[in-house]
């Protein structure tokens, strides 16, 4: 069995080398072709973050507190994600590793945004965006409350409002994340209603998943292309086909081999193909990410605590007491626990905490877009009382005196 595992995720780390070099080949064919369009709606796109500000708060822009940090949009990296976009390319390969001085990161989003800014403007790409996460939000909403537990869906789109996810599409950099998770999470409950995936298949898609994400992403909420699968996935299963705790283990395996070897892997072809040491480079800013750099100081206990008082707001709080409330209950009365589980979902939900604690740097700078990473932990708090009352709500309820 250990001999099968070690042969698996081998494999993986050769799927995953095969398709760094598919991303190499689509980064070059984008910027090969440049429309006038391109050009043009990409100005009109950089004039308008540059008018709306470096951090914007859409919603609350007078207000002083938690929520107006909590509702920031990053169009300093959306600046720079359109620059990137727009870019006229003399040597298509070299500048697909170069990124105008940004190296350590594929860039993937290049291949998507240069084909539709060279159809529509960024407004229009904005209410794009919108309408793609809403569709793939209200599938996962009727694929949670069909598969999982009528109340599932609904909690889903409770937990979606205390993250203030409604500004997730009016930035092309949050978008990638949360768009990433949802339509993994959709398929992945898709295929296991028509045919429970064998192990490889599993293994094969969270590694792809983990690899496309280190493609398409800034390094903002990764883990949440991960935890929301795999919880759905988990509270599917519920542990008929596949052991909870093993099932997570490996498949976060997977995952990690998907999204560091590939990130590894443009520092290993920007260094061949730029012949330029970009190993040196990356590694240092790998240090200033988890806190190793006397020149930006931080500590993990202040970055898990920002991040855990960003998602504390009104609603936070009373979403978490009434999760606290039926958890009180659910041990109280719980008759068939499915304890295997509960212990899966509960080292899940330990797991952006984790995040935090490793990438002290990025998750304390960045609270007010890594404190979204707790999605799949508020989730949690919400499925572990469904668990232990065994996906029966109503056996926390008062019984009825005849």
């Amino acid at each position: 069995m250990i001999k099968q595992h070690i042969k698996r995720f081998a494999l993986l780390f050769v799927i995953v080398f095969l398709g760094s070099l598919v991303y190499v080949g689509l980064l070059t064919a984008s910027l090969s072709i440049a429309p006038e369009s391109l050009r043009r709606n990409t100005e009109q796109g950089l004039r308008i973050v540059e008018s709306e500000g470096r951090y914007p708060s859409y919603y609350f822009e007078e207000d002083t507190s938690q929520l107006r940090e909590n509702t920031r949009i990053d169009n300093y990296t959306d600046d720079l994600i359109l620059r990137r976009a727009g870019m006229l390319s003399k040597e298509p390969l070299r500048d697909a590793m170069y990124m105008l001085d940004y190296e350590r990161y594929w860039h993937g989003y290049v291949v998507l945004l240069r084909p539709l800014l060279s159809v529509m403007d960024y407004y229009t790409l904005r209410r794009l965006l919108h309408a793609l996460f809403w569709i793939l939000a209200a599938l996962g909403m009727a694929q949670l409350s069909r598969r999982v537990h009528p109340a599932m869906g609904a909690v889903f789109l409770l937990a979606l409002a205390v993250l203030h996810s409604h500004i997730l599409p009016m930035s092309p950099q949050y978008f990638v994340c949360f768009g990433i998770a949802l339509s993994a999470m959709n398929l992945l409950l898709c295929w296991e209603r028509r045919r429970p995936l064998s192990a490889w298949r599993l293994l094969l898609f969270f590694a792809l998943t983990g690899s496309v994400t280190s493609f398409l992403d800034l390094l903002t909420v990764p883990l949440i292309t991960f935890a929301l699968p795999m919880l759905a996935l988990l509270l599917y299963d519920r542990g008929r086909e596949r052991k909870p705790l093993a099932a997570l283990i490996q498949c976060a395996i997977a995952w990690l081999i998907g999204f560091c070897f590939n990130w590894i892997l443009k520092w290993f072809w920007s260094t061949v193909i730029l012949g330029e040491d970009e190993f040196g480079w990356a590694i240092t800013q790998s240090g200033i990410r988890i806190g190793k750099s006397q020149a930006f100081p931080q500590t993990q206990l202040a970055a898990l605590g920002q991040n855990l008082s960003a998602l504390l707001s009104v609603l936070g709080m009373l979403y978490l007491l009434a999760c606290a409330a039926l958890l009180m209950l659910a041990l109280l009365r719980r008759q068939h626990a499915n304890l295997p589980l509960v212990g899966a979902l509960a080292l899940l939900a330990l797991a952006p905490y984790g995040w935090y604690f490793a990438l002290a740097n990025h998750s304390q700078v960045h609270t007010w877009f890594t404190y979204r990473a707790q999605l799949s932990s508020l989730l949690i708090c919400f499925a572990i009382p469904l668990a232990l009352a065994d996906f029966q709500l109503e056996r926390l309820l008062p019984k009825r005196r005849k």
